[in-house]
């Protein structure tokens, strides 16, 4: 405990090592997979992902990691729908199973990409799916 005219520390930052260090971990330990969701997944990815018609997550193909960020090496693609997948996606999240598991990563789709009905697809192009640790 801090007393008598010492600084309070209100926040830290991890280092360049400690945030290569988490993605590294979480990352490129196993296989990852990319979900869609129509709403947004929270902290958990309890609710709101796509289903049905088709659709499962993709696995994540991953770079090497630098200065705390990683990058998707390959297209990530999701089959066209046989029917709809809940409407329309507009968030994605990483996962560290193909079904169930522990969401490890969330963001915003953009665009959102409609799959409301059949023979609809969607494809993260390779470069485009970004991870940054701070």
């Amino acid at each position: 405990m801090l007393h008598d005219g010492s600084a309070t520390i209100a926040s830290m930052s991890k280092s360049n090592y400690a945030e290569n260090l988490v993605l590294t971990t979480l990352l490129l330990s196993g296989t990852t997979y990319v979900a869609l969701f129509i709403t947004d997944p929270g902290e958990t990815g309890a609710s709101g992902e796509c289903t049905g018609n088709g659709y499962a997550r993709r696995s994540a193909p991953w770079g090497a990691v630098a200065s705390g960020s990683i990058t998707n090496t390959a297209d990530i693609n999701f089959p066209s729908s046989t029917g709809t997948w809940g409407g329309t996606a507009e968030y994605f999240a990483i996962f560290d199973a193909l079904s169930g598991g522990n969401m490890l990563y969330a963001g915003a789709l953009t665009p959102s990409v409609d799959v409301s009905t059949s023979n609809k697809s969607c494809r993260i192009d390779a470069g485009q799916l970004t991870v940054t640790e701070e």
